[in-house]
């Protein structure tokens, strides 16, 4: 899941994708908390970012990779498993083996 991962936020990034679809998308970033924020304010972020976390360990690691794998797809035509971006859909079906790793095997 490393590599899809790693594909997800550098090169697409650069094509002006500004933030992922899922939190879980990208690697998480250390924001640092603005001055003179309320402390009932800090609470609520902190539950919220609680919520999040709860929601992301429901899906299992296999469960991301299909997901993130789809996406990559159905958007950007890229496979992570070729490892290439193909132009479009046509050229995606017609010259990757698949949307798995067994697909790769051969």
């Amino acid at each position: 899941m490393f590599n899809s991962d790693y594909t997800e936020y550098s090169p697409f990034k650069l094509q002006g994708v500004p933030v992922p679809r899922e939190d879980w998308y990208w690697p998480k970033l250390v924001v640092e908390e603005e001055e003179g924020e309320e402390e009932e304010d800090k609470v609520v972020k902190e539950e919220e970012e609680e919520d999040k976390v709860e929601e992301e360990d429901e899906l299992t690691s296999l469960d991301k990779l299909h997901i993130l794998t789809s996406y990559l797809r159905g958007v950007h035509f890229y496979c992570i498993w070729c490892g290439t971006a193909y132009n479009d859909e046509e050229d995606l079906c017609s010259n990757c083996p698949g949307d798995t790793a067994a697909d790769h095997d051969d």
